[in-house]
């Protein structure tokens, strides 16, 4: 989905600004022949690490039943949709409402953006990422889970019926509902 909530860029724009301060002050040393090898280390260093929390991917395994997400294309992880114990929608409480997935015996869950209506504007998944969801929630989790796939199906059809995502199922019955 495109765009991401406000409290997610925060933290960013924090990271970013204090990459840029750290980037000022090399640059402030790189006349210097003795720290330019040091300056010169540090601000590659500077450019993998704060590549790796702007580069994220989620995707789903179809033929395997997983969901998988990946930061900087270094750091995997993955939720088996037959081993799933959390099965949820979260709210950012900004606007923005996530699926969040967890394994069993993983401590670490994936947070899918499905929907939102924040200060970027009214924006959600396409439908057809949304049945593929709703499909593979179906096809692999335990019956119990099989009310976040209705969700995800109510989702999809007020889009497809022409449904102003401002009115969103998601948004309006799920108790998610914030506006700034």
């Amino acid at each position: 989905m495109p765009g991401r909530g406000r409290a997610e860029w925060g933290w960013r724009l924090w990271i970013g600004s204090t990459a840029l301060a750290a980037t000022g002050a090399l640059g402030w040393q790189m006349p210097d022949p003795e720290t330019r090898p040091w300056a010169v280390g540090f601000l590659v260093f500077l450019v993998v690490f704060f590549g790796a929390f702007l580069n994220l991917d989620s995707w789903v395994d179809t033929r395997r039943g997983r969901l998988l997400h990946r930061r900087a294309h270094l750091v995997r992880w993955q939720v088996v949709w037959a081993e799933t114990t959390v099965l949820r929608f979260r709210s950012n409480h900004q606007g923005m409402i996530w699926l969040q997935a967890r394994s069993r015996g993983r401590r670490r869950s994936i947070h899918v953006p499905i929907v939102a209506d924040d200060e970027r504007g009214p924006r959600s998944q396409p439908v057809a990422v949304l049945r593929l969801l709703a499909d593979e929630i179906r096809r692999w989790t335990p019956p119990d889970h099989h009310a976040v796939a209705a969700e995800l199906d109510a989702q999809a059809d007020h889009l497809e019926a022409g449904g102003r995502i401002e009115e969103s199922p998601l948004l309006t019955h799920t108790g998610f509902r914030v506006r700034l």
